[in-house]
């Protein structure tokens, strides 16, 4: 027997008998399972150790799809340093609010995301 492979689909039916095992409930799927001499348990200790492992794609890495332009990422930034500005006299008048702040940092998160994305803006701090 070769053990080349033609890339056909074996005509072979599954093993799996899923009426059966959908039958079953949980206690008796956990003992079919221990006695399986090809299942391997594991307990605790291996999982301490354990650590997710992302297979990489074939054909390289790939970035997010990005919802925003450009144009608009660099407004973000702009937004966020003439919004410090802002704030920053509205500190010195002593009129500043907690909102005001929120405000500021939401449009400080969008900047930092925007830079994140590789655009920049003079005065980006």
């Amino acid at each position: 027997m070769s053990d080349d492979t033609t890339g056909k689909a074996s005509a072979a039916e599954p093993a799996t008998d899923w009426r059966r095992l959908r039958g079953m409930s949980d206690d008796e799927v956990h003992a079919a399972v221990l006695d399986d001499p090809d299942a391997k348990p594991t307990d605790e200790a291996f999982w301490e150790d354990a650590r997710v492992v992302s297979p990489r794609s074939r054909r390289g890495e790939t970035k997010r799809p990005t919802t925003k332009s450009l144009k608009e990422r660099q407004e973000d930034i702009e937004n966020y340093i003439a919004a410090r500005q802002w704030y920053r006299q509205k500190v010195r008048e002593g009129t500043a609010t907690d909102g005001d702040l929120a405000k500021l940092e939401r449009c400080r998160d969008l900047a930092v995301e925007a830079r994140r994305s590789g655009v920049t803006a003079p005065a980006f701090e």
